[in-house]
């Protein structure tokens, strides 16, 4: 099962999406500043479009209460790792709406 991760992983890297810069310095601070927001940003995709992809799923068919809930316990576990440019790009507060506003209705 590890292996499966591992290998989910990897295959998640190389279909992560690339951030742009909008801010460009002409002292090469920003190339490094790139890197690391690209960095924080594919290990967030890593840790959160697996458990969208459920969410929406969930909000889609199986109302699986027990499995939304568990989605977001671990998504508030995982909170110190979203960036302004995954929450931006993927909308995840929109899904979250969704998804709640499907089990209250």
């Amino acid at each position: 099962d590890d292996d499966d991760e591992e290998e989910e992983e990897e295959n998640n890297i190389a279909r992560s999406k690339v951030i742009d810069s909008e801010d460009e310095d002409d002292d090469g601070d920003s190339s490094l500043d790139l890197e690391k927001e690209q960095y924080a940003f594919t290990k967030c995709e890593q840790r959160f479009q697996p458990l969208m992809k459920r969410l929406q799923e969930s909000n889609d068919g199986s109302k699986d209460v027990d499995d939304v809930l568990l989605c977001i316990d671990t998504m508030v576990d995982n909170i110190e790792l979203l960036t302004p440019s995954f929450i931006q790009e993927y909308q995840i507060g929109r899904l979250v709406k969704e998804v709640r506003g499907s089990f209250e209705g």
